[in-house]
């Protein structure tokens, strides 16, 4: 087929073909879809069988499934929940040829109406919220003026047709509720005769974290994202086995190599001179943990570190010199040293020994361009509820300037808030109870005290991460995960997620989109989920 004479559509069309050169319902092996003028996410489904596969497509381009059929086969594509779209020749059975699949979608429509972003509505935060009012005065059929609580704004836009919106005059009261694109809140107004009318109005936004993919991994327990020039990835550190290396090809991660690991647990990226680098912390001691060094298309291994139980790896940087702690938690005894090593241009060489008692997690962060390391103790071969460490730089070694009483620390997560720092502690448990609460901690100008206690139950691991203006933590449960927000003066529940033995979360952005990835120790997929809008698929 001759994509320049078949594919040729009006801006107010989508096209997705199923054919040899654009939608290939996989005979071999790519299928692709061919996407063009795309105006909100569209979420396809494969099903042949058993098997079934979910595309989401959120911007132009060629996408496609991975699902290999032959002939014979039974298919069917539907679309998830996209009203505004219509799918034909959408059926059938593989006979040699490669079907074509067509979806047809409204576009873009000229109307008196906008794009609002999410900070032209003051104190809005991006979960189910009201804000009340919002006064919009039309001037033109394609112009609006905006007046917020603090300033007023003239757009000019156009954008697609979404669900019914009700006006409402400033003399009534009434809710609508928005459809959601991209970071911008998009308000269709279809204006009564008559253009200068004034509309009070209360906008109502939801947003959550959403599946998007399924990644196999045994045992796993931790995530790394990394980027390598423009591109992302990601590794898993799987007790299991070997661990793993995954690409981002544009609609998700895909296995680019497979590294040879001992119950691996960690994994840590960092760059030294433009040269990239993976450690990763493997729990048994035979031969150590490896370091990877990036030769522009795989990791090689370029040096053994001797470690003992290792459960951690944290790079970071002092007045140019590069270093890595190790977290080792046991070798016949918790009661062990962690290391400090320091990079000699060649090779990391250790330089300092810290005593640890069944060390989890170390976490690096600066205060008023002091350094400081927080050690998470996990049990001293007798109990869990032992004190965890923080340690001071002191120009040439880490001495131990606080203590902290944990339960079974497993992690510590450093963030800010509005230039306050603050310290969060995963307890996984007591000596007799896994559901425990883990706390925050807030710098005080001298020391962390205690500001809040979060119901946790095992819990393994925090994830800090900023979304929109708002603060997050994501919380690595036994049982089901939890992320909570900050309101402006203590972390709320924000969405509860389903998980299989959380082990760690990892955030990360591509092209403007905020992930999450779950290790889950106790089930053989990890998942990653994506921040949807409300009506994003």
């Amino acid at each position: 087929m001759d994509r320049k004479t078949e594919y040729i559509c009006p801006s107010v069309l989508l096209f997705l073909f199923v054919n040899c050169a654009d939608f290939r319902i996989s005979l071999d092996p790519v299928v692709l879809a061919a996407v063009q003028g795309i105006v909100a996410p569209v979420s396809l489904e494969l099903r042949s069988g058993q098997k079934r596969e979910v595309l989401h497509v959120t911007q132009n381009g060629e996408f496609g499934f991975e699902m290999k059929l032959e002939n014979g086969d039974a298919y069917e594509v539907s679309m998830l929940e996209n009203p505004s779209c219509v799918l034909t020749d959408n059926t059938g059975t593989i006979h040699g040829a490669i079907p074509r699949v067509v979806l047809t979608c409204e576009g873009v429509v000229q109307l008196a109406s906008l794009w609002l972003s999410v900070a032209d509505l003051p104190d809005f935060s991006p979960d189910m919220t009201t804000y009340n009012p919002v006064v919009f005065v039309a001037q033109e059929s394609t112009t609006m003026t905006v007046t917020t609580a603090y300033r007023e704004t003239t757009i000019s836009a156009m954008l697609p047709r979404g669900d019914d919106i009700e006006l409402v005059s400033a003399e009534e009261s009434g809710s609508i509720a928005l459809g959601l694109g991209a970071n911008r809140i998009a308000v269709t107004l279809v204006h009564p005769a008559g253009l200068d009318r004034r509309y009070e109005l209360s906008l109502t936004r939801s947003a959550q974290f959403s599946e998007v993919q399924a990644i196999s991994s045994a045992e796993a327990w931790d995530w790394e994202h990394f980027e390598i020039t423009g591109e992302h990835y990601l590794a898993v550190a799987n007790q299991q086995g070997n661990s793993n290396i995954y690409r981002w090809n544009g609609v998700r991660f895909v296995e680019t190599q497979t590294m040879q690991t001992r119950a691996a647990v960690d994994w840590e990226f960092f760059r030294i001179n433009g040269e990239y680098y993976l450690a990763v912390a493997n729990f048994e001691n035979d031969p150590g943990s490896q370091l990877y060094r990036w030769n522009g298309s795989t990791f090689v291994q370029v040096q053994v570190l001797p470690t003992r139980g290792a459960s951690d790896w944290e790079h970071f940087e002092i007045n140019s010199e590069h270093y890595l702690i190790v977290a080792n938690l046991y070798d016949s005894d918790y009661t062990i040293d962690s290391h400090v090593y320091r990079w000699n241009g060649s090779a990391f060489i250790q330089v300092q020994a810290i005593p640890t008692n069944g060390a989890f997690d170390w976490e690096h962060f600066e205060i008023d361009n002091e350094h400081y390391l927080a050690v998470a103790n996990l049990f001293n071969g007798t109990s869990h509820n032992i004190d965890s460490w923080i340690y001071r730089w002191n120009g040439s070694d880490f001495v131990a300037v606080q203590s902290i009483p944990t339960h079974g620390a497993r992690d510590w997560e450093h963030f800010e808030i509005d230039d306050t720092h603050y310290l969060a502690v995963a307890n996984q448990g007591d000596d007799s109870n896994m559901d425990i609460d883990s706390r925050i901690f807030r710098w005080n100008g001298s020391a962390f005290v205690e500001v809040q206690a979060i119901a946790t139950s095992a819990a393994i691991d925090w994830e800090h991460f900023e979304l929109h203006g708002a603060h997050y933590l994501a919380a690595a449960n036994s049982r089901s995960s939890a992320i909570v927000r900050w309101n402006g003066s203590a972390f709320v529940e924000a969405q509860p997620l389903a998980t299989s033995e959380a082990t760690d979360w990892e955030h990360f952005e591509i092209n403007g989109a905020h992930y999450l990835v779950v290790a889950n120790r106790k089930n053989t997929e990890s998942r990653i989920y994506q921040w949807m809008e409300s009506g994003e698929k």
